[in-house]
């Protein structure tokens, strides 16, 4: 009994014993398959955030469909699958989705597009580089769920958002160096970057004002303009900087970065304690945490200025995260004009369609397709030479010449070709003369002549104030200061158009659209009255000009056909307009690039050339690797019919057409029987073909775009714009009044005022504003936010004695250029100034004449912090955020 007693003893001991390590080893087996679990569940989350990010990294809005072929790529892992505790897949993504029209939490597969957390007045970014800007955030959940074939199961949540920030949050944004010192009191507004040095001084006895946050990658420098000139003696003035919101203290002359110019002493530890410490982070520089802010596209090895740029061949196939940020791809009407077709058709999602070509075919009626454009009952011939007197090309000549398209994008992006019926409402532009070569019109005294009865005078007040194409949209030619048809003034009255309005149909009474731009033309300010300088070729700006509230029409289908059809994301339409005619170097390439940088010339007050590469000539300098830098001087040889080196007469001499060597046209030996240039300047340079590529947009009756219905205008330009009168605003209001969201992103940006005639530009002293009656501004308002070029900044020469901020880029108070004398008037502009580039083709360097800029009343446009109220295609800065990340333990988590 008691050895059977000790053998059920020892078998329950043993039975307890198996069962405990049974239990065990079953224990074990489920952590080791939860722990499985774990690491699938983990690598599932690590490549589908991988997936996504290289998603993000391509198209910062994904589709739903895009972000559902990434949730489709499962890892596979032998014994796991990815499943939900409902059966449903277990590898997916959420965000928010606009389902019939109500925000819903959507999960892959979807074909939902995501939008974000607060598309009408954004999200506030707590932290990072856009810490306390409004920005469109979207959040995305990855959700991960593993499931072992022993029935383990973990599930994990990652929380991520991208980030967008538009640019126009900014005040003032510049790529390079940032220069303040304007000559009056100068308050703007906004947050201030740049990702270069900062200059920040005020002329004596006046104030800066910035009331924002202030960020500058390099140093902050309060002794130096960037030219290297001691600011201390003329620009000693206050620099008030905000601290806080409202509060403000006066930043001393000793308080820069460094002790004195850029490559000085670092000012420490007193800088880093002002700029954490007594300015609260207001102002920082990159030693206390400001941080570089690039484009999207620059991450893909392109350039800021590839905005505005025409693409490469094929680019939409090859280069497609840099096309897509590209206004060429993004618009919705694109114009292209270049010398030939084969320049246009070889360009990426160019239409089949032909472009039209604008060189008029000799004695053709305009009942004749071939040879006029316009409405039917108002069609115009195209420009041609008389081949006589101030003429400089054989007669029948084309004056507009190369080949111009038009293409439009649907909302669905297909393109079509609306070239023959925005050609067909119109192309020519009214006379500007008073009936007097070269005579700016105005209404009290339509013309000089007494011969003319009061009859006959108020017939031409009134045709000289009437568009011959009213509905025109793009205008490539305006009615000849003197018709040849006008030796009848009771029949034509200088118009070019009869009394019952019928356009002339002789296209001897037309010329090209002309300006003078003295910054362009004008080499050197310093010496010397301004009335020793005559016209330079390099400053006569050929332009086309846009009318921007008939383009609105045409969207809204006031005018036209196809403008309903185009494309419209609810913030209004982006129009590309790029001009190269005339654009070749020697190799008979188009560039885009004026072509023309010998320029600067330290050494020689005159600006004369000298074929060396001076600093602050290389404007299409680049940081992308394989660039060597490279002196241009192509651009000033003569392109006509664009052929490089050309000139318009058999055996006319190139050399006295060579910008470098005799650039202005009264320097011109006019003795010489090859002198193309003899005779009246104004009217030569007016009413001949261009020679040299200097093309412009020149935008005109924009002063009510809210009345025409559309939401939002961005303009887009390869070419320098010309903004003549009031702009989206009045002289007056720029600030409350009746407005649409607007930009304009251009090569540079010139402010021309409500009362600018082109003719003015082209007096006997075209550099003289202030002695020419005819270039006085009056008051004029514009609102929009611009991005444009500027010029490089280079150290003052000392060999010489220029102005004194000679070599700078004008300071932010210039950015926005001007040709007249506004002394008395105000400007007044409500907006976001930004610079992300060199100027290519506004290349002249700034000088502090022989513009007067009178009162600058700018402000920075708060609308901008609301995303809602953003112009169209509002350029981006893009981040990727990851905010949480759990393990889920319960199933309906």
């Amino acid at each position: 009994m008691i050895v059977l007693l000790v053998m059920m003893l020892l078998s329950a001991l043993m039975i307890a014993f198996m069962a405990n390590i049974m239990a065990d080893t079953r224990s074990s087996g489920v952590d080791r398959d939860e722990t499985q679990a774990y690491a699938v569940a983990h690598a599932g989350m690590e490549k589908l955030t991988s997936d996504l990010a290289a998603l993000f990294s391509t198209d910062y809005s994904p589709s739903g469909a895009q972000i559902t072929d990434v949730a489709s790529r499962q890892p596979t892992m032998s014994g796991f699958t990815y499943t939900d505790p409902d059966g449903s897949a277990g590898y997916k993504v959420q965000f928010t989705a606009k389902v019939s029209g109500v925000n819903t939490t959507v999960a892959t597969p979807t074909t939902s597009n995501p939008v974000p957390d607060d598309p009408t007045t954004g999200t506030t970014i707590a932290a990072g580089p856009y810490q306390g800007f409004k920005g469109l955030v979207t959040h995305y959940n990855i959700m991960v769920t593993a499931r072992s074939s022993g029935g383990s199961e973990v599930r994990m949540r990652r929380e991520l958002q991208t980030v967008a920030v538009p640019v126009f949050q900014f005040g003032v944004f510049s790529e390079t160096s940032l220069s303040f010192h304007a000559g009056a009191d100068f308050t703007f507004g906004g947050r201030v970057h740049t990702n270069g040095n900062l200059y920040l001084t005020s002329n004596n006895g006046n104030t800066l004002t910035l009331g924002d946050k202030v960020t500058a990658l390099g140093e902050v420098v309060r002794k130096f303009l960037d030219n290297g000139i001691n600011a201390t003696s003329q620009w000693g003035g206050t620099v008030s900087m905000a601290k806080g919101t409202g509060v403000y203290r006066d930043l001393a002359s000793t308080e820069g970065s460094v002790q004195n110019d850029v490559g000085s002493t670092q000012n420490e530890p007193a800088w880093t304690n002002l700029s954490v410490g007594t300015y609260n982070g207001y102002i920082r520089n990159g030693r206390t945490g400001a941080k570089r802010l690039d484009l999207p596209l620059v991450s893909y090895g392109a350039l800021p200025i590839d905005l505005i740029r025409r693409p490469a061949a094929a680019e939409n196939t090859t280069k497609p995260l840099v096309y897509g940020q590209r206004y060429y791809g993004q618009a919705a009407l694109r114009i292209l004009l270049s010398d030939t077709a084969a320049d246009i058709t070889g360009l990426p999602q160019a239409t089949a369609g032909s472009p039209v070509s604008l060189e008029a075919v000799a004695g053709v009626a305009c009942a004749n397709p071939l040879g006029c454009l316009g409405p039917s009952s108002k069609q115009t011939p195209l420009a041609t030479s008389l081949g006589t007197g101030n003429y400089r090309s054989a007669v029948d000549t084309p004056l507009i010449g190369g080949v111009i398209k038009i293409d439009m994008q649907k909302n669905d992006g297909t393109w079509v070709d609306v070239t023959a019926e925005i050609l067909g409402l119109g192309i020519t532009s009214r006379n500007l003369a008073n009936g007097v070569e070269n005579t700016a019109f105005t209404p009290a005294a339509p013309n000089a002549s007494s011969t003319l009865s009061s009859t006959i005078r108020t017939k031409l007040n009134a045709c000289l104030l009437t568009d011959p194409q009213p509905n025109a949209i793009v205008r490539l030619q305006r009615v000849k200061d003197v018709p040849s048809t006008a030796a009848s003034p009771s029949s034509q009255y200088h118009c070019a158009f009869s009394s019952s309005g019928v356009p002339s149909n002789v296209s001897t009474d037309y010329w090209p659209l002309a300006l003078y731009d003295t910054r362009e033309g004008l080499k050197r300010a310093e010496s010397g009255s301004y009335t020793n300088y005559a016209i330079s070729l390099s400053g006569v700006m050929y332009y086309v000009e846009l009318d921007t509230n008939n383009l609105a029409r045409w969207f809204r289908g006031t005018i036209g056909t196809n403008g309903t059809l185009a494309k419209n994301d609810n913030s209004g339409y982006i129009v590309y307009f790029s001009d190269r005619r005339n654009n070749r170097n020697a190799a008979s390439a188009e560039t885009g690039d004026f072509g023309n940088e010998d320029i600067v010339n330290p050494a020689s007050s005159a600006g004369t050339a000298n074929t060396t590469l001076d600093a602050g000539e290389d404007v299409n300098a680049t940081t992308l690797s394989g660039y060597t830098p490279v002196l241009d001087t192509y651009g000033t040889q003569p392109n006509y019919l664009g052929v490089y080196g050309s000139a318009p007469l058999p055996g006319a001499a190139t050399s006295t057409l060579n910008l470098s060597s005799a650039s202005r046209v009264n320097d011109i030996a006019t003795a010489a029987t090859t002198d193309i240039l003899a005779g009246t300047v104004a009217s030569i340079v007016r009413g001949n073909r261009p020679l040299f590529f200097r093309r412009a947009l020149k935008l005109i009756n924009g002063g009510s775009l809210q009345a025409t219905g559309i939401t939002g205008l961005t303009i887009a330009s390869e070419n320098p714009v010309y903004v003549q009168g009031n702009y989206n605003a009045t002289s007056t209001d720029a600030t409350t009044g009746s407005h649409i969201a607007a930009a304009i992103i251009a090569d540079a940006v010139v402010l021309l005022s409500n009362s600018f005639n082109d003719i003015n530009t082209f007096s006997p002293t075209p550099h003289d504003v202030s002695g020419n009656a005819g270039m006085d501004a009056t008051d004029t308002g514009y609102r929009f936010a611009v991005v444009m070029g500027k010029s490089i900044s280079f150290t003052r020469p000392t060999s010489w004695t220029p102005q004194t901020d000679f070599g700078d880029d004008g300071g932010v108070h210039n950015l926005l250029r001007m040709l007249e004398d506004w002394g008395g008037n105000t400007t007044t502009y409500r907006g976001s100034l930004v610079s992300f580039f060199i100027a290519r083709q506004g290349t002249g360097i700034y000088k502090a004449g022989p513009y007067s800029p009178g009162t600058r009343n700018y402000t920075f446009d708060t609308d901008f912090l609301l995303p809602d109220k953003l112009p169209p295609g509002s350029p981006m800065f893009r981040d990727v955020n990851t905010l949480t990340f759990r393990q889920l333990l319960r199933p309906n988590q």
